[in-house]
């Protein structure tokens, strides 16, 4: 499967490298929020926030998409 996650650009006077480690470094993290572990190497891109579902309103959102896993939701009611 494939896996997106969307960040806002909301400091401006980070560079592009600098926006894309943060992603990078918070990519497993939010993955593993959406019960997916990340397979491949992501590829990065920024476009304009109004052309993404899920931007909120930012100006300029970072894109990363990269294969994935689904990974088992836990259930933490068992008995």
């Amino acid at each position: 499967m494939k896996f997106q996650a969307i960040w806002p650009v909301l400091d401006p006077t980070m560079t592009r490298n600098e926006l894309i480690q943060e992603g990078l470094a918070d990519l497993p993290d939010v993955a593993r929020r959406h019960h997916a572990t990340i397979t491949g190497n992501p590829a990065f891109r920024f476009l304009p926030g109004a052309h993404v579902p899920g931007s909120n309103g930012a100006i300029t959102v970072l894109v990363a998409q990269a294969d994935a896993e689904p990974t088992p939701h836990r259930d933490y009611w068992s008995e």
